[in-house]
């Protein structure tokens, strides 16, 4: 009985070595060769690189009445991303014509927005908060 588990065994062992050898054997002759590990992970790749978009960041400080800075410029189809940080006061960012705000937030605070600027255009970007706005709290996103 143990005769036969050593004879299974060593079968195994050698029928694996080979099949392990031959493998690396194609390639050596093949450099170019993928393995199916390799071709699956290429593949994958690739699919994440066509799914990630390209995305504009922009970081928009905004304190008593002014916005800096006080013009953005993208490109249509991009997907843009605002970062308001809030620095005195306190304060949002709308977007008229995209109807996209940040959260209000206090002096110290953060708040982002994303979106893609699917529209040409010039869009005036202003705080809602009081009569800010009217004050001047105001900018310009400049779609092209």
């Amino acid at each position: 009985m143990n005769k036969i588990i050593t004879v299974v065994i060593l079968t195994v062992v050698v029928i694996g070595g080979f099949l392990f050898y031959k493998k690396g054997k194609v390639n050596q002759d093949n450099p170019s060769a993928k393995t199916d590990i390799e071709e699956t992970a290429s593949q994958s790749n690739e699919t994440v690189q066509q799914e990630k978009t390209t995305i504009k960041e922009f970081i928009v400080f905004g304190k008593s009445f002014s916005f800096e800075p006080v013009t953005i410029k993208v490109t249509m189809g991009d997907t843009v991303k605002i970062i308001f940080k809030d620095s005195d006061g306190f304060h949002d960012l709308k977007i008229g014509g995209y109807n996209v705000a940040t959260s209000r937030i206090n002096a110290g605070e953060e708040s982002s927005v994303q979106f893609v600027a699917d529209k040409a255009g010039s869009f005036e970007y202003f705080c809602t908060v009081g009569n800010h706005r009217e004050r001047g709290m105001i900018g310009t996103l400049v779609v092209e």
